[in-house]
């Protein structure tokens, strides 16, 4: 009996060190990771805000706004065709995607609607072009009446 509980305990400390060996290797890639949407490469960005966003190609911006319980990954069919014309602007609202997740509360409609204006003002988009669905159509509403 007392040999089946060792090797119990033998098995699961070889498990457990196996699963912190692959978290260690999985934060340690993050770090540079690299998405990759359509074939091109954009390094991962994080804002003052903490939202998550990905950038691609270069030229006027279009920032795309994701619905309720979705994220940037949304997206990803708009990426290629638009990104050899555009800078395609891919982004997490609060709390989704790979944007944190804070206990406060400031989920609204509006708080997002200002953490995306201080996004626009910290990266400088100008003629920016706003692309929402569903509950990123009715953010990009309220951003462009505070734009306006």
């Amino acid at each position: 009996m007392e040999s089946i509980t060792r090797r119990f305990q033998i098995c699961f400390l070889k498990l457990l060190c196996l699963i912190v060996l692959s978290l260690l290797l999985t934060a340690a890639g993050q770090g540079q990771a690299r998405r990759t949407r359509g074939g091109l490469t954009s390094l991962p960005c994080t804002t003052r805000t903490g939202l998550h966003c990905e950038i691609y190609g270069s030229g006027q911006p279009i920032l795309f706004l994701h619905g309720m319980g979705g994220n940037s990954y949304s997206w990803r069919f708009m990426v290629e065709p638009l990104s050899q014309y555009y800078q395609v602007i891919l982004i997490d609202f609060r709390g989704e995607g790979q944007s944190p997740k804070p206990h406060d509360n400031h989920y609204s409609i509006l708080d997002e609607r200002d953490l995306i204006y201080q996004f626009i003002l910290e990266k400088n988009l100008r003629r920016l072009i706003l692309v929402g669905n569903s509950y990123g159509g009715a953010v990009s509403l309220l951003l462009a009446i505070k734009l306006g």
